[in-house]
């Protein structure tokens, strides 16, 4: 495409956005975007034309397509877009151009959407993104917000009405300003969060969200489009929550750990933990891959803790306490042994 680098199109940008790009092509987007500040603006530009209509789900109405589309263009190229620098100075009007091509892609799936919304002129969305750092934002009504790497957080300017509602895709720990007069709530796909004032943890994919609670008290819930029933769990501090998109349940998890917060804290703690279950933990805390070559040491039994330490560290104070040889071939660990 003309005015990206070769390897960069609109299209790649909306797969991305859309989490549809393969993790070669997402590793080569959030590279470019990371180039500089200017990159960065223009793919949040992108994501606003994309989030913002895709968030919402308006009841049809009639429209004229062609008069949908000019008033889509005419909002585009009326923006004030700074010059952005792709390796070289372009204009403003280049890079519209460009953010009307990516519109197209999206049209006419979007179109009403988007005009529905931004024709409420009441509300403002902000579209708060990551790429592979977590960043904190704290909202108008004094909400604070964690968002983890590859995470996404649309949130209004300014809260009005009755309830303090936003979107989130990924994973992000909250800490919710009371107000018992107006509920937060949160939408992760499919599943709802409604909170008082508390703090916890949203983690949310394409099969499930999950909610672990720090303080307070949440309601995690989902309702079947096809029914209309209403699944819903009430959860205390300790507690976690799941909401499954597949048999559209909630439910709470026997025997939760705060190890759901180590992206937050860098601290693990295993209490009398099988190695299978350590093993579960240190993949998804580290995002490696781990090997148990001898399954017969699966029911060895771990307590310890770990603060601020690499996975190679773990692992190789693991393999100490419990008489196992801890190896990698290539980008395997592998844990192999007799055991204690």
């Amino acid at each position: 495409m003309d005015n990206l680098p070769n390897n960069i199109t609109s299209e790649l940008i909306v797969a991305f956005l859309n989490g549809k790009s393969t993790d070669e092509e997402t590793r080569i987007i959030q590279s470019w975007i990371e180039l500089s500040d200017e990159n960065k603006r223009f793919v949040e530009d992108i994501s606003t034309i994309w989030s913002e209509s895709n968030m919402l789900n308006p009841a049809p109405i009639a429209v004229d397509a062609d008069l949908a589309w000019g008033k889509l263009s005419s909002r585009i190229n009326t923006t004030d877009h700074k010059t952005i620098d792709f390796s070289t100075r372009k204009s403003s009007n280049t890079i519209n151009k460009i953010l009307l091509r990516v519109a197209a892609v999206l049209i006419p799936a979007i179109v009403v959407s988007y005009l529905f919304f931004f024709q409420n002129k009441d509300v403002k969305q902000i579209v708060f993104a990551t790429t592979t750092k977590t960043l904190e934002k704290q909202l108008a009504d004094g909400s604070t917000i964690k968002l983890n790497a590859n995470s996404k957080l649309i949130y209004p300017e300014q809260f009005k009405g009755n309830t303090r509602e936003v979107n989130l895709q990924g994973e992000a720990f909250f800490e919710i300003a009371a107000n018992k007069e107006n509920p937060f709530i949160i939408h992760s796909n499919e599943a709802n969060i409604r909170v008082v004032g508390t703090s916890f943890n949203v983690k949310s994919n394409s099969e499930y969200t999950e909610v672990f609670v720090k303080t307070g008290k949440v309601q995690l819930y989902g309702v079947d489009s096809i029914s209309n029933d209403t699944s819903l769990v009430d959860l205390l501090p300790g507690e976690k929550g799941i909401y499954n998109f597949k048999t559209k349940k909630a439910y709470k998890q026997e025997l939760p750990s705060e190890n759901d917060l180590f992206w937050i804290s860098k601290t693990l703690i295993f209490n009398k933990t099988t190695l299978s279950d350590v093993v579960e933990t240190l993949e998804t805390s580290y995002n490696v891959q781990i090997e148990l070559k001898n399954t017969k040491l699966k029911d060895l039994k771990l307590s310890a803790s770990f603060k601020q330490q690499s996975i190679e560290n773990v692992l190789n104070i693991i393999a100490t306490s419990l008489n196992i040889r801890v190896s990698k071939t290539n980008s395997i660990y592998e844990i192999d042994g007799e055991g204690n």
